[in-house]
């Protein structure tokens, strides 16, 4: 508990290595924690380790495989790594999970516009504003909060 504490701090606080430590000494002790291998691919996905983050968010998928929100991100992974079809495969899984996820719809509605299907992720983005209406905002936010 203590070295899932100190890994959350680090990786806060920007210190991202020290926090690697920290989740692979966790995972040395508990090799199946979902949380903790969630945590650190999600860590090295956000710093453009994808290969690494993909396998440990796999491993995660092993143990629980009702987990959409591991499926999502394995997802975006592969949208920035313009595999939309690869990206397109693992959303099918959050939908078969939830078919209520407004992420899930917003997605499939980036995915479709950037292969230039436009009228088709229209219908998309629509029913996640219909499941979430702040969804656009809050997708703002979190675009004013990275740049």
């Amino acid at each position: 508990e203590a070295l899932l504490t100190m890994a959350k701090f680090q990786a806060h606080t920007g210190n991202i290595d020290k926090a690697l430590d920290y989740y692979r000494r966790i995972l040395e002790l508990d090799k199946d924690n979902t949380d903790v291998l969630y945590n650190l691919g999600i860590l090295l996905a956000n710093n453009r380790k994808f290969d690494e983050a993909e396998k440990l968010l796999k491993r995660a998928l092993s143990v629980d495989p009702m987990r959409s929100m591991i499926w999502m991100d394995l997802a975006k992974i592969e949208l920035i790594k313009e595999n939309y079809v690869q990206s397109i495969k693992y959303l099918r899984n959050v939908n078969y999970i939830n078919e209520n996820n407004p992420q899930y719809y917003y997605l499939m509605g980036v995915i479709l516009t950037r292969n230039d299907r436009n009228t088709e992720a229209e219908n998309f983005f629509r029913r996640a504003l219909q499941l979430q209406p702040g969804l656009l905002e809050e997708l703002r936010k979190k675009s004013d909060e990275n740049l």
